[in-house]
C-alpha cells in the first residue's frame, strides 16, 4: 500500500484539499466560550481530503487545512493541537477506509463494538450529574442544560450507528464507519488537548457536541466522493475499491 511516497500530484492534491479544508473550517463556525474554541463542518474537508487522497494527503491537508482555520478565526491556542488532532483523523479516515473495504464482517462489528464501548463507558463516568452546554449565538451565551439520561441515550445512538454501518457491508457504509471512528478520534483528542489548557471539566462541554462535526463531515462528504467515482474521476479511494474487487475476481477465478 503507498501511503508514504508523494508523488508531484499528490502535492497538487494537498494544496487544493488543504485550502477546501480551510474554506469548510471557516465558512460555518458556532463559538463555545467555555472552551474558547468553535464548532465547524471541516470535517468535510478533512474527509474528501482522505479519501480523495489517501490517508498520507488526508493527514496533511486535513491537518494544515484546519490549524490554518484556527490562525485565521483567532483560535491560535488551538492550532498546535488541531495540526495534530485532524491530521490523525484524516489519516484513519483514509487508512481505515482501505481496511475496512478489504475485512470481514466480524472485523468491521468487533471495531466498531469496541468504539462504541469506549463512548459509552467514558460519558458513563465522565458526564454522571449532566452537563450545560454553551455557544455563543449572534454575541449572546446561550445555555444549554443536558441530563445524564440524554447524554447516555446519545452516547447509545451512537453505538448503534458505528454497529449499523459495519453490519451494512456496503463501499459507502464501510467509508462512512472509517470517518466516524476517525471522528472519535477527534472528539476524544480535542477533550485531552483542552484537558490541558482548562481542566478536564470544561473540556467536558465539548465532547458531545463535537460529535456534530464529524456526522456533518460524513452527510457532505461521502455523497461527494460518491458523486466523483461515479463520474470516473480518478481518487484514491475509488483505485483501491478497484484493486480489491479485481483481486477478488481473481482469487475465484
Amino acid at each position: 500500500m503507498k501511503t508514504l511516497k508523494l508523488t508531484v500530484k499528490d502535492i497538487s492534491l494537498i494544496v487544493v484539499l488543504t485550502a477546501i479544508t480551510f474554506v469548510f473550517t471557516t465558512i460555518i463556525t458556532i463559538s463555545t466560550p467555555a472552551t474558547h474554541g468553535f464548532l465547524n463542518i471541516g470535517e468535510t474537508g478533512v474527509y474528501l481530503s482522505a479519501l480523495i487522497g489517501g490517508p498520507i494527503v488526508g493527514a496533511i491537508a486535513g491537518g494544515l487545512g484546519s490549524a490554518l482555520a484556527d490562525l485565521a478565526l483567532g483560535y491560535a491556542i488551538y492550532a498546535p493541537g488541531t495540526f495534530i488532532i485532524k491530521g490523525i483523523e484524516g489519516f484513519l479516515a483514509g487508512y481505515l477506509s482501505r481496511i475496512l473495504i478489504k475485512s470481514k464482517k466480524l472485523i468491521k462489528v468487533s471495531l466498531a463494538s469496541f468504539v462504541s464501548a469506549i463512548i459509552i463507558i467514558f460519558l458513563y463516568v465522565m458526564a454522571a450529574g449532566g452537563i450545560t452546554l454553551r455557544f455563543g449565538v449572534f454575541g449572546q451565551t446561550v445555555n444549554i442544560p443536558i441530563s445524564f439520561g440524554v447524554i447516555m441515550g446519545i452516547a447509545i445512538l451512537l453505538g448503534i450507528a458505528l454497529i449499523a454501518l459495519s453490519l451494512i457491508g456496503k463501499v459507502y457504509s464501510d467509508l462512512s464507519l472509517a470517518c466516524l471512528i476517525s471522528g472519535v478520534e477527534m472528539v476524544y483528542g480535542y477533550y485531552l488537548y483542552e484537558s490541558l489548557l482548562f481542566g478536564a471539566k470544561i473540556a467536558l462541554l465539548e465532547v458531545i457536541p463535537n460529535f456534530i462535526q464529524p456526522i456533518a463531515g460524513i452527510i457532505i462528504s461521502i455523497p461527494l466522493v460518491a458523486t466523483l467515482m461515479e463520474m470516473g474521476v480518478n481518487v484514491d479511494i475509488g483505485r483501491f475499491i478497484s484493486e480489491v474487487s479485481k483481486a477478488k475476481k481473481e482469487s475465484s477465478k
